[in-house]
């Protein structure tokens, strides 16, 4: 990344209005710059370790294009509020290692499916990926 790219990524950053989405994404790839490895950075941002390799690639392809997010319907999940807060009691009082069971006990449950990052988010919560 040239030193231009960076300063064009660090200016997204600490844009307050920026959507969410699009300053995760810039914040990743200056964590990419500083060295961090993809696992590592997943690991702290509470993402899937494919989806910074994927932002990564983006990146390198497309520049700050790629930052824009393309799609993005912004809808409410799939469970309600009380559900939500039904499977964050169930995760306190009984952790999973990984998104996937915890995508798992969703489907199981609630009769929804839900990618790795939406269960993550619907339970709020921390597991291995």
């Amino acid at each position: 990344m040239s030193p231009s790219e960076r300063r064009e990524l660090l200016s997204v950053l600490r844009r307050h209005k920026e959507d969410g989405l699009v300053v995760r994404r810039a914040n990743a790839l200056i964590l990419l710059d500083d060295g961090r490895s993809s696992m590592a950075i997943a690991d702290f941002l509470y993402l899937d370790v494919g989806t910074v390799r994927t932002w990564r690639r983006a990146y390198e392809a497309e520049g700050m294009s790629s930052l824009a997010i393309a799609g993005y319907s912004k809808r409410e999940g799939y469970l309600s509020f009380e559900q939500e807060v039904e499977l964050r009691v169930h995760l306190t009082t009984h952790p999973m290692r990984t998104a996937d069971e915890v995508r798992a006990y969703i489907e199981q449950t609630y009769g929804q499916e839900y990618s790795k990052p939406g269960a993550m988010t619907a339970g709020n919560a921390s597991c291995e990926n």
